[in-house]
């Protein structure tokens, strides 16, 4: 099994916020943001939209998984 993520720090979230934010279209944004990658992207990579606080127009829009193209099972490369 896959290590665990170990969550942001509190002393790094601290130093995003000592970073201020930058005002956009009259809303602010967070100037430095943190964010993991984890199962829940995987299963919906738009999910990162809903962690990340961005201007619509910089939305980030993560390309398609691709399809599973392979079973479970060991293919033969090559032939003898």
């Amino acid at each position: 099994m896959p290590p665990e993520i170990e969550p942001v720090s509190a002393k790094t979230r601290q130093e995003a916020q000592n970073m201020g934010s930058f005002k956009h279209n009259q809303k602010n944004y967070p100037r430095l943001q943190f964010w993991q990658i984890d199962d829940a992207y995987f299963n919906n990579p738009d999910s990162i939209n809903t962690l990340v606080r961005l201007p619509d127009a910089w939305r980030i829009r993560p390309t398609q998984k691709s399809e599973h193209h392979f079973d479970n099972r060991q293919m033969q490369l090559l032939r003898s």
